[in-house]
């Protein structure tokens, strides 16, 4: 009887923690000039002081493997999927990708929501020419 209420206990979980992600980032573009973009990034963390880097870790992500309505056809910018180079590029400890971010700021306070999270709106400024062109580079993109 416990393993079975262990195991409920366990798929609520891991249920629970699935459709928190799902409704907890949402990425919009804002302005996009060719070289540099503004995106919009709404997320959730678990922690106030994490927002920012979920942020942005969420925007690369998404602009990766599912594209941004907006941004380059909303194409996602993975072409050539490589899940190596992607896990490093993704990194939490020096993430490759802070090389292409020119600036960011948290519209706001971030708010904790009914379940626990920290919610906020991220501004973050990428420089889009220099990332495409590397992604082309390393055959992420295609040329």
């Amino acid at each position: 009887m416990n393993r079975l209420k262990i195991f409920i206990l366990l798929a609520a979980m891991v249920a629970g923690s699935g459709i928190l992600r799902a409704q907890s980032s949402e990425v919009a573009v804002l302005e996009n000039d060719g070289r540099f973009a503004l995106f919009s990034v709404q997320t959730s963390a678990a922690e106030e002081n994490e927002v920012s880097t979920v942020a942005l870790r969420t925007l690369f992500r998404t602009l990766l493997e599912n594209g941004v309505e907006g941004f380059l056809n909303g194409s996602p910018l993975e072409q050539n999927p490589n899940s190596r180079w992607k896990d490093n590029f993704l990194k939490v400890k020096n993430p490759p990708y802070m090389l292409y971010v020119k600036g960011y700021q948290t519209e706001g306070e971030p708010i904790k929501n009914n379940v626990g999270a920290y919610q906020a709106t991220v501004l973050v400024r990428v420089n889009v020419e220099f990332l495409i062109r590397q992604l082309k580079n390393s055959g992420v993109m295609k040329k």
